[in-house]
Order: structure tokens, then sequence, then C-alpha cells
């Protein structure tokens, strides 16, 4: 460990987090105690060394110190900063005042567009940061090109259409790992401060267009649609098959003979019930929280088949009722809840899993925001007996029988 440099950093900060700091006005000298330097008063090798270096550093005028009462020569009391001396200090340890680096944040905050309003949102929030408040953003990097590689996301990921996360890492970071390694958990912690905590980190990503992978919608049922001039019948795939992206975009004069759609949140529920469903009925599983595409077909069913029922099954959980709120709010009064009730929690109650007091705290959260929702009964069991209830442990107890 560099003694120097971790005594005359220590100062720094100090200096810089003081009230004075931007006035230049200081009404105390900016100093710690010695003792709280670590191992100081345990280990008489390192307190030598520290004294060696507090005394090296007080004859370059750098700083002063004092000694404890009564242990002059053995137990320094406070090490104190020359103030008139900082220039030098921050040249030696060639490290950037904070005035410097809030000037330069806000300089490079300004390249920030603000097409979305999560961005702008940001955006504003770390000018008040570096303005108002004269401090860092907790989400804004103070490492140079880490800041300029979050930037450059922000603005791209206001851009795409649809990309992965490789393919947008190279087109804009230069890199197909920079995104994954140093962007992305940042980049979500900023999307949360908009989108909320309901989410999970890829589905906050797939809602504005990126994807890890390009995922694919699986339907089984009766529909048709045309792909430019050629008719595509989803009911001739017994088993069911899948729609892509560009499928999706594509698609037109959708037709359907069932009587109700039904949605379904996970991969294996939706496989284990497909090969039940009654020949009325059309599966879809859009993939949990679903992007930009699998909504585009929701959107394309429901203006195509307009006498027809919506049904969504998901976990009885927070991501699941998240889930329903959010296609609430595309197909409104349309849709409606299966084995998402209190019955259902009631009859499986056994199979629920425990929650944590973080998991608990959300859910509390989530009924405070939505205070009429419809499966608001549902959440309040969920907190009042503090579990969860997956889509699987009612598959699970049910075998091959029909599971709605």
């Amino acid at each position: 460990m560099n003694l120097t440099n971790s005594i005359l950093n220590t100062l720094i900060d100090k200096y810089e987090s003081s009230k004075g700091y931007f006035s230049n006005v200081f009404s105390r000298k900016i100093s710690f105690k010695a003792e709280k330097m670590d191992g100081y008063l345990e280990d008489y090798q390192l307190k030598d060394r520290i004294h060696r270096v507090v005394s090296d550093l007080d004859s370059a005028s750098l700083i002063s110190y004092t000694w404890e009462r009564f242990e002059e020569n053995n137990i320094l009391d406070k090490i104190i900063l020359n103030i008139d001396e900082v220039d030098q200090i921050y040249k030696r340890l060639n490290r950037i005042p904070l005035k410097e680096q809030l000037k330069a944040c806000l300089e490079d905050t300004g390249a920030i567009n603000e097409l979305h309003a999560w961005a702008k949102k940001f955006k504003n929030e770390v000018f008040r940061y570096a303005s108002d408040e004269q401090k860092w953003h907790p989400n804004m990097p103070k490492d140079d090109e880490v800041r300029e590689n979050l930037i450059k996301a922000i603005n791209g990921l206001q851009e795409i259409d649809e990309l992965t996360e490789r393919l947008f890492s190279i087109k804009y970071l230069g890199d197909s790992k920079i995104f994954e390694k140093t962007i992305k958990r940042r980049l979500c912690s900023i999307l949360r401060k908009s989108y909320g905590d309901e989410y999970e980190d890829d589905h906050l990503f797939e809602m504005l267009g990126l994807y890890k992978n390009y995922d694919e919608v699986l339907v089984k049922g009766e529909l048709s649609y045309l792909l430019e001039e050629q008719l595509v019948d989803v009911s001739v795939c017994i088993n069911g098959t899948s729609i892509n992206s560009d499928d999706i975009k594509m698609m037109r004069n959708l037709k359907s003979s069932a009587d109700r759609i039904i949605t379904i949140e996970n991969k294996a529920v939706y496989h284990q019930y497909r090969k039940k469903a009654p020949d009325n009925e059309l599966v879809i599983y859009l993939g949990g929280f679903f992007g930009k595409y699998p909504k585009e077909l929701l959107l394309k069913l429901t203006s195509s088949l307009s006498e027809v029922k919506f049904y969504h099954w998901g976990d009885i959980d927070l991501g699941g009722v998240s889930i329903y709120a959010y296609m609430k709010v595309i197909l409104g009064e349309r849709l409606s809840h299966l084995n998402m009730d209190v019955s259902t929690i009631e009859r499986y109650k056994k199979y629920a899993q425990k929650i944590e007091q973080t998991y608990l705290e959300k859910l509390v959260r989530f009924r405070s925001l939505n205070p009429d929702f419809e499966l608001d009964e549902t959440v309040k069991y969920l907190v009042e007996n503090e579990i969860r209830l997956e889509q699987e442990a009612i598959v699970a107890t049910q075998g091959e029988d029909r599971l709605l």
C-alpha cells in the first residue's frame, strides 16, 4: 500500500466533500484522525512507517499534524491538510479536481438525446446533481471512457428498432462485450428509475427493442394470416409452431375460429397445456415480460378478432401480476385472468414459496402504486401470507389432465 497516496487521497476526499470546497471559504481545518487508519494502533511497524510518511509530507508543506495529548512522538492525533498546497497535491496524485470532473460531466451529459422520457429524466437528474448539488450522480461513471460508452448506449437505445445485445455493443460501443461487462448494469439502474422494480433486467431492455437473443412467439391453435400474398395456416401444425418478429411485422388479415385466446407466462407450462388445449382455443407463449413485437401481435389480434376473448395465466407473484397489469394496459377490458385468484393460491398453498423481506416490500409498493388493480386481493393475500406461487406448481400436481 502506498501510504503517502492513501493519506493525501483521504485528505482530498474530505476537502472535496467539505461545505467550503465550492465557495473556497473554510470555517475549519480539513483533517482526519490518525487512529482511523487501519492497523495504526495495532501494528507497531505500520505505525512507524506512517510516522515517517507524515513527517516527510509535513516537511514538503503539504500537511501538518498533531500528537495525542501526553503521547508526543508516539501516537498521532490529527493529520491536517495544507489547503494552500492542494494544487500541488492534485499534481502529485495525478488526480483531477472534483470541480473539473463535474464540469466535464456536464459537458458530456449535454450529448444525451431526449427521445425517450427515461433518458430525459436521467439527463435532468445528472444536471441537477452536478450543477445544483455539486456532486456525482450515482449512475454517472467518473471514468471518462465508461461515461462516454454509457452515453453512447443511452443514445443508441433510443435509436434502435430491434437488436441483440452483442450486435448493439459492436454497433455503438465498438466491441461485442463492453455492453455486458461495463454498461448494462448501470443502464438497467437508470431504466428502473422510470419503469420501476417489477421488471426483470432483460425484460426492461426487451421493451426497448434490445434482446439477449431474438425470441419467438409460440402459438398453437386456429390462426391464419397473410405474409405478402402467401397464406400461413398455424392450425396445420398440430404441435404448435413459432412466429418470429419479422413475420409479426409483415402479417396481415389475421383470422381465427377460436372462441378465446390464452396467453401463458412460462414456456414449460405452455408446452404442457398445448397438448390438451381444446380446438376452440388459440394458445400463445409471449415470453414473460415481452417486448415490442409480441405486443404488436397482441394488438393485431385484438383489431382483427373483435369478438374473441383474451385470458392470461401467469405466476402468482410480483412478476406475474406485473405482466398481467402490463397486458391489461394493452388489451383493456377484453382481458381476464385465469388461475391467478385467491382461491387458486389457497388450493395450491402447500406448493407456495416463502418470500424475503425485500421481495415483500416490492409487493407492498406494487399495491400502493396500483390501488384499483383487478388482482389486488391476490396481491394482498401474497403480502399477508408472505408467499408466492409459480405456474409450474399447478402443472406438476395436475399431470396430463386439463389445467384450466
